[in-house]
């Protein structure tokens, strides 16, 4: 939809994940210690955020400007790492964006604005029951995705079976994770 134009120029986007973090839940309780999660909210799940808005834009920010809140808790469990982390991105070709993540609430949403559309994923990286609007001065609709839900990962498995065996580049290396780490550090 992006690379055929049918949303226009790209002008601004839109990329916020975020998770409750219950300090009782054993899964959760690494993710408030910084020295095992390696961060707050922004390196643990603002990462989709991030590479999500690259690999649809096609670009790599070139700055970024980021900030974070942790209040204070009875239970402390934003002692150590942020509530909420909201990085403002800009890309070589003049496009915007924010991301945001957090361990407050369920959110896992991306909007991008151009020059003939908004496409709305809502929600945008669940396993199931994703959900893609396309806005334009005409109206909305819902495009049907060309695989159901339960196949999402099909594709993926197949493209790094081939990788593996025919010798063909991996599509998402892992330099390409390292990369958005460092920008997220930055």
């Amino acid at each position: 939809m992006v690379q055929k134009g049918e949303l226009g120029d790209i002008w601004y986007a839109t990329s916020d994940h975020h998770r409750p973090l219950d300090p009782e839940v054993e899964r959760d309780q690494w993710r408030m210690v910084r020295a095992l999660a390696g961060g707050g909210s922004l390196m643990d799940i603002g990462i989709y955020s991030l590479n999500g808005l690259i690999w649809l834009l096609d670009e790599v920010p070139e700055r970024l400007v980021a900030t974070t809140f942790s209040p204070e808790t009875p239970d402390g469990r934003f002692g150590e790492i942020e509530a909420i982390g909201q990085v403002q991105l800009v890309f070589p070709s003049g496009r915007r964006a924010s991301i945001s993540s957090g361990y407050v609430a369920n959110k896992k949403r991306i909007d991008l604005w151009g020059s003939k559309a908004v496409a709305v994923l809502d929600p945008a990286t669940e396993y199931f029951g994703n959900r893609l609007t396309l806005s334009t001065a005409e109206g909305d609709e819902m495009p049907t995705p060309s695989k159901p839900s339960e196949q999402q990962f099909t594709g993926e498995i197949d493209h790094f079976s081939q990788a593996v065996r025919d010798g063909v580049p991996i599509l998402t290396p892992a330099e390409m994770g390292l990369r958005d780490m460092h920008l997220l550090e930055a």
